[in-house]
């Protein structure tokens, strides 16, 4: 049973690593390719109010979640908010997935192994 929790451990120490450094990244290029990446801010006539707001280095993920549908709509339009929900329902669906595994794998590791249950 060791293997199973050391595994576990190595899984979260991989894809934690990989998020953070993509994350790091993503961040550090977002603000030195301004254009790119936020095109409704760089040209005029794309320009709006929640285009010229400034959030910071992370607080940009905050502010994202904190803006209502309706606001949303007037400043970007209906593809945005279609992007935002499936967004918002993934991590619910993510969450919701981490709570089960509260409970869920401390069952998985104290199960008895038969050949009843063997795969």
């Amino acid at each position: 049973m060791a293997g199973n929790s050391e595994a576990l451990y190595t899984t979260v120490i991989v894809y934690g690593s990989v998020f953070a450094i993509l994350l790091l990244i993503f961040c550090l290029v977002r603000n030195v390719f301004p254009r790119a990446f936020n095109p409704r801010n760089s040209v005029r006539e794309l320009g709006c109010e929640l285009a010229a707001r400034k959030f910071g280095f992370v607080g940009w993920i905050l502010g994202v979640w904190n803006f209502s549908d309706q606001e949303m709509f007037e400043q970007c339009g209906l593809d945005a908010i279609a992007f935002l929900r499936i967004v918002h329902v993934g991590f619910k669906i993510s969450l919701m997935g981490c709570f089960n595994a509260i409970y869920l794998i401390p069952i998985y590791f104290n199960a008895q192994i038969t050949d009843a249950n063997r795969a």
